[in-house]
């Protein structure tokens, strides 16, 4: 009877709690309060004491954990994504950890109390500190003897909102002591997606069904909490220890992250729906598999350094939590900064679990994105030594392919030196590569640049006693080479000049042999004979009759600048110029450039039109010494010297070879570590030129020598006035006839007169006093090479003290005293050389 009156005051108790319970539901509300309210504990009804653990993860153990294995209670593993249409799969670093967090707690909004709708922040993982403003409450009253043992239902009040703001309270009352109490929650209060499943007459605690919504800030931090066995008269606040209902998904860099834009994830196959019992720890009834998906557009900001988020705080995915079904995946839209492009990463999760109440945080590595570095360098020909400019070619890029898009993309490349064959490296170019691109910005299509080099340096030739006794030899300081000491007084004078040593010198402007023994020798320009073939007075560069030695102290003759015509050897004869009382030619030549050669130096008017010029012959032959005797055919003696005029010896000029190794690498953009570089070498070659001995060479009746030849048609190297280097003949030109192809000859030292017999007029002109005597024959060339002595003209090539030999001079090199080519007719030994 006991056993039915309980039963009685049970189903009675139940109905006015029924009751109460309709009388006391509360609609949904959101607060904005930051406290974690506790309940008043005063006994006349039920209060909660309401708290969320704060495990999970944090700034704390985020730099704790490597890839693989389990540190800090984190359980970490790699997930390899699906292959792309390159082959080549995304990497997944998933790391699972208990609970929820967030990096520093902060900056989350609550719901408030009289809130409908979730804020943009909802996905952000809920903790103590930012516990919801509201919760859905359920209670279940079950005698005092018994355990909850799931049989009771949840009628004492279901689907109750309680408020922080109101201290948790639920306005109900304590049953008393005959009663145990269980109760269930949820929060948010009405959370979206939330459907009951159950209700106030289904036994067991309470049943819900929750959808995820497919925003990922529209998602919530779904908590639920359970406490059972109270005694109905606790008059305690109810301790509700909530906990995460889902799984919260996050993603963050990996250690292979490149520089780039993570535009949107997606979540291909999921569960969307599923059932929950408030208290249990697993969800079943699994159904709506879709896709969820969050644009991003987050750049991390420092490449390839791990743990930098992705998603945040507020795009935490908050998902079922599940066995992930087969055909699972992660969908990446990534733009690699390298090439601009978007790419689709993608990796399989099939069969992996997201836990409940579990942080699963995603590390993602874009090293299926490859980046393949082309660098080809094409380098410039071999140098000569003589330097030059060639070209090199760069083509530097890389392909960048992936995530289904391949595209190529400049890559800046730059260079570095090595002249000990790779032993060190400087980023400084040797001098001797005058001009080189030593970087560039890169491209798909080769580049052409220029690389020039310079004239390799001269090696004396050991065996040139020449030059190293014209080195040797005390220089001399404004030497007058007029004058056997140097002094100021005009002695001697001549069209061609010997110099010894370096030193500065000058020559006096006077027409060619005019002075002698320092007064003016009028028979050098004024003929005794007479006749049309003769030249009674010689003429200067205006055609007028020469009636001074001194050039500018004739008519019309006055001397405005000096300068160099040619010269033989580089830098021989150098500041050439006129005297401040313009009355001499003055001209240095160093010590360091000194060698035998030769060089026209020229005295000009206002016009640069050339009134004069004479030969610098540089020799260590001292004149006047080694004279040879030698006796003609016809028996005759004459004294000649022991070489011809602008003679200079053989010589072998060795130019060393040199190169450099030029290193170039690509230099890729911050957080790309790949690279590609290619060495190439940059070659001058040496060189060996045997000169054979050479003398200059002259044109009839003209005092203007010409570059000698090293052999047939190879004309010794000259340069001109500026310096620049030539190989070819100097110029040539038909001068006009008698007076006019004299003056022409003076005026124009370096070009070549191509006339048959140059003035066609004269024969005296290298020797004042030839005319008709002796001869018959009235033919002009017969009468040139009549036997008499020789009177030296100002037309004259030769040096001080010796003049152009006489005719018949060399007829003793034959047997017949004739000109022969037959061997067995010449009277000296036939003399041959080779070239080395």
């Amino acid at each position: 009877m006991r056993r039915k009156i309980f039963i009685s005051i049970d189903k009675a108790l139940n109905a006015v709690l029924m009751s109460l319970l309709t009388a006391g539901m509360v609609g949904v509300a959101v607060s904005c309060s930051d406290d974690l309210g506790e309940g008043n504990g005063n006994g006349t009804s039920i209060d909660f004491s309401v708290s969320v653990p704060d495990n999970g993860y944090n700034s704390k153990t985020r730099s704790s954990f490597g890839q693989t294995g389990k540190l800090m209670g984190l359980t970490v593993s790699n997930v390899k994504g699906a292959t792309s249409d390159e082959g080549k799969p995304l990497y997944l670093h998933t790391i699972i950890t208990d609970g929820f967090g967030t990096d520093d707690g902060q900056n989350v909004t609550e719901l408030s109390d009289d809130s409908t709708t979730v804020p943009g922040t909802r996905a952000t993982p809920v903790t103590s500190a930012t516990m919801y403003s509201n919760a859905t409450a359920f209670a279940s009253a079950y005698p005092k003897d018994k355990s909850w043992d799931g049989t009771d239902n949840p009628g004492y009040f279901f689907d109750l909102q309680i408020s922080k703001s109101n201290g948790w309270n639920t306005n109900q009352p304590w049953p008393g002591a005959q009663w145990k109490m269980a109760f269930f929650a949820y929060a948010p209060h009405h959370c979206p997606g939330v459907s009951l499943t159950t209700n106030t007459n289904s036994p067991g605690a309470p049943t819900f069904r929750y959808t995820v919504p497919n925003d990922a800030k529209q998602q919530t931090d779904l908590l639920t909490a359970s406490v059972t066995n109270l005694a109905g008269n606790s008059k305690m606040a109810a301790p509700l220890r909530f906990r995460h209902a889902l799984t919260a998904v996050r993603f963050e860099t990996g250690d292979a992250m490149r520089p780039g834009t993570v535009k949107s994830i997606t979540f291909k196959g999921v569960y969307g729906t599923a059932v929950h019992r408030i208290g249990e720890a697993t969800w079943s009834g699994y159904t709506n598999v879709r896709n969820f998906s969050q644009t991003l557009n987050v750049s991390p900001s420092v490449p390839n350094v791990a743990g930098q988020p992705i998603t945040p705080k507020e795009g935490t995915f908050m998902m079922i939590p599940q066995k992930l079904p087969v055909g699972a995946s992660i969908e990446v839209k990534y733009v690699d900064k390298l090439s601009g492009a978007e790419r689709t990463l993608t990796a399989s999760i099939a069969n992996t679990t997201w836990g409940m109440g579990k942080t699963v945080t995603y590390r993602i590595s874009t090293s299926s994105i490859a980046v393949a570095p082309t660098l080809i360098v094409t380098p410039p020909a071999n140098y000569t030594y003589q330097g030059g400019t060639k070209p090199y070619k760069v083509t530097s890029y890389a392909t960048v392919a992936g995530g289904g898009v391949t595209k190529t993309v400049p890559v800046a490349w730059t260079t570095e030196y090595s002249t000990n064959g790779g032993t060190t490296w400087s980023k400084t170019k040797p001098s001797w590569l005058t001009a080189f691109t030593g970087g560039g910005q890169g491209g798909t299509t080769e580049t052409s640049y220029n690389a020039t080099v310079a004239r390799q340096t001269l090696i004396p030739d050991p065996k040139d006693t020449h030059t190293v006794a014209l080195r040797n030899a005390t220089a001399k300081t404004n030497w007058n080479l007029s004058n056997a000491s140097g002094a100021n007084a005009v002695q001697n004078t001549a069209n061609c000049y010997i110099i010894n040593a370096s030193g500065t010198y000058r020559l006096p402007l006077v027409y060619g042999n005019a002075v002698k023994n320092g007064t003016a020798n009028t028979s050098a320009y004024t003929s005794s004979k007479t006749g049309t073939i003769v030249l009674k007075t010689f003429i200067n560069h205006l055609g007028k009759d020469i009636t001074n030695p001194y050039i500018y102290n004739n008519a019309s003759c006055t001397p405005a600048n000096a300068t160099l015509v040619w010269q033989d050897a580089k830098n021989l004869v150098s500041n050439v110029k006129l005297s401040a009382d313009k009355h001499f030619i003055t001209f240095s030549v160093e010590r360091a450039s000194i060698r035998q050669g030769n060089a026209v130096v020229a005295v000009r008017d206002a016009a640069n039109n050339v009134m004069w010029s004479w030969q610098i012959w540089v020799t260590d032959y001292k004149l006047g010494t080694g004279l040879k005797t030698l006796t003609n055919y016809q028996g005759n003696k004459r004294v000649i010297m022991s070489q011809p005029i602008g003679w200079c010896s053989g010589t072998k000029d060795s130019y060393a070879a040199r190169k450099v190794m030029i290193r170039f690498r690509q230099s890729p953009p911050s957080g790309y570590n790949y690279t590609k570089e290619q060495t190439i070498t940059l070659n001058q070659l040496g060189n060996t030129i045997t000169y054979i001995g050479n003398n200059t060479l002259y044109q009839w009746g003209r005092k203007d020598p010409f570059p000698g030849a090293l052999g047939v048609g190879d004309t010794k190297y000259w340069y001109d006035a500026t310096g620049k280097k030539h190989s070819e003949n100097l110029p040539t030109e038909e001068f006009s006839l008698g007076n006019a192809c004299i003056t022409s000859c003076i005026k124009k030292p370096g070009v070549y007169c191509t006339n048959e017999s140059m003035d066609k007029q004269y024969v005296n002109l290298w020797n004042v006093n030839r005319d008709f005597s002796g001869v018959k024959n009235s033919s002009v060339e017969l009468k040139m090479w009549v036997d008499i002595p020789v009177v030296k003209t100002i037309y004259d090539p030769s040096p001080i003290g010796f003049s152009l030999p006489r005719h018949l001079t060399f007829t003793g090199f034959s047997t017949t005293g004739k000109e022969t080519y037959n061997p067995s007719e010449f009277h000296t030994t036939v003399l041959s050389y080779k070239s080395v």
